[in-house]
């Protein structure tokens, strides 16, 4: 399921993939806390620039929003094309 939050151009992040593995960094205080045997518990999901990233877990959305590393499509205004018309060639 797609949601209206895609990963920013020239960013790729890992997060928690399910809510057991972000518990477990929770627990201890972070990433750079986790044990050996907790870095083997711990699942990430990578996301790539352009990708769906709706899934991730609202504190960590908030914060990379805030950063520029994901967007919001819902709010990004579409922008018309404009047909280029072919003129005379004496016009400017």
């Amino acid at each position: 399921m797609s949601s209206h939050y895609t990963v920013a151009p020239g960013y790729e992040f890992s997060y928690p993939a399910d809510p057991v593995s972000e518990r477990i960094i929770e627990d201890v205080g972070g990433r750079s806390h986790l044990s050996g045997e907790q870095k083997k518990l711990v699942k990430y999901k990578v996301a790539k620039e352009g990708e769906d990233c709706g899934d991730l877990p609202s504190h960590i959305l908030t914060l990379y929003l805030s950063r520029g590393w994901v967007i919001d499509t819902s709010v990004i205004e579409k922008t018309p094309i404009i047909e280029e018309v072919e003129t005379d060639e004496g016009d400017v």
